[in-house]
């Protein structure tokens, strides 16, 4: 594998990963030693099962001016007045600052998942939801769902609970072995979330009433950021959130990476370069320069690592501009469809007990994201029980 780097340090740790991983292709050890490093029954490589994520209190605030509005008591039905189901559901207000310690000894990646527009005839589901079973076999491998897991117009759609509920059963699976809910650090509440159809009662055809007469059935509206956060327990996030992830070994002090999320890139979108708009927010828009600036809805992907010396967190922040999971990125018609940039863009973060430790290695395609997680779960782990040398030089 051919990857660039923009320091000597990053290039060395990863070099030197994939030279440990690919020894152990060679010895046909790799799966065994990977699967065993999760496996606490393993007298052999055991390290950890999972990392360990709490929510730090103090530390987080509220975007209340994001928060929904409670959709109405009643509404008129079939020529009823019926109580609404959903303004029971609790108002969840996104988070501005949102604070995670993630215990763990081990690397662990955060996939960034977007554009999978469910509910529109060109959703991603089926694919996406083979990716996300794939995830859930790897409690190294976390996620943050961004812009546009649900179309801008599934609020207009007589359906649309169904189509908050397959994002829900992303999110918790069907079985437990599928659920990725304890990997999921947060949803961002995005545009398509914020449209105002969702306040408004959708008909659903005609039907006769107790009274004899036809009247219009209609589903009555929802908040949908409060209703997959109570459905799911997740936390939402909205444009320009900080999530404060703090992520080493043990109870101690840990290596901080802050990552901001984009909805949108504002005026300065580049679908030429995606990470050119991501890079203006962090120069412009963001006051606290973060480790990483995630997310934004251009057609093309990609990542971008800039250096910046008086970053307080690292000198080497990196920005990723997700892929689309949909198969197109609009249907304007058969001959004008749109098609985004390939899926599967994260950041795998090393961890650390100082800052000075702090060492992200983004990825921009799913095949490398997945080798490069295991050559550095590899390198560390090895190193972790004290084996590598042994590994090193075995022979078959």
């Amino acid at each position: 594998m051919i990857k660039t780097f923009a320091a000597l340090a990053h290039a060395k740790v990863a070099n030197e990963a994939i030279d440990t991983l690919e020894r152990t292709e060679q010895l046909g050890i790799r799966d065994e030693i990977l699967e065993e490093m999760r496996d606490r029954s393993s007298k052999k490589y055991f390290v950890e099962e999972a990392p360990v994520i709490s929510f730090p209190p103090g530390s987080n605030r509220l975007g209340e001016r994001y928060k929904e509005e409670r959709p109405p008591k009643n509404i008129v039905s079939g020529g009823e007045t019926i109580v609404n189901p959903y303004s029971q559901v609790e108002m969840k207000s996104p988070f501005s600052v949102l604070a995670m310690d993630i215990k763990t000894k081990l690397p662990v990646t955060m996939e960034l998942i977007s554009n999978a527009g469910l509910g529109s005839s060109v959703e991603g589901f089926k694919e996406l939801r083979g990716f996300v079973r794939e995830v859930a076999l790897n409690p190294h491998r976390l996620v943050l769902f961004l812009r546009n897991m649900i179309d801008k117009e599934a609020g207009k759609l007589p359906n649309r609970i169904d189509v908050l509920d397959k994002f829900v059963k992303l999110i918790n699976g069907e079985t437990k072995a599928e659920s990725i809910n304890g990997q999921t650090l947060a949803i961002l509440m995005c545009e398509s979330m914020r449209q105002g159809d969702w306040k408004k009662q959708i008909s659903l055809g005609k039907d006769y009433g107790n009274d004899g007469k036809l009247h219009t059935v209609y589903d009555p509206p929802v908040a949908p950021g409060s209703y997959m956060a109570e459905q799911t327990g997740i936390p939402l996030i909205h444009h320009l959130s900080l999530l404060k992830l703090a992520i080493g070994p043990g109870n101690g002090p840990k290596t901080l990476y802050p990552v901001v999320t984009a909805d949108k890139a504002g005026n300065f979108g580049s679908n030429v370069k995606p990470e050119w708009g991501l890079m203006r927010l962090y120069d412009l828009l963001i006051h606290e320069k973060p480790a990483a600036v995630v997310g934004t809805h251009l057609a093309n992907a990609g990542a971008a690592t800039i250096f910046d010396p008086s970053n307080a967190y690292t000198n080497y922040p990196v920005v990723v501009a997700p892929g689309w999971w949909r198969k197109a990125v609009d249907t304007m018609g058969k001959g004008n469809v749109g098609v985004g940039a390939e899926p599967g863009q994260a950041i795998i973060f090393l961890p650390g007990k100082f800052q000075g430790e702090a060492m992200m290695i983004p990825t921009i395609s799913k095949e490398q994201t997945e080798y490069m997680h295991d050559a550095l779960m590899m390198e560390k782990g090895l190193e972790l029980l004290g084996i590598k040398e042994w590994v090193m030089k075995k022979t078959k």
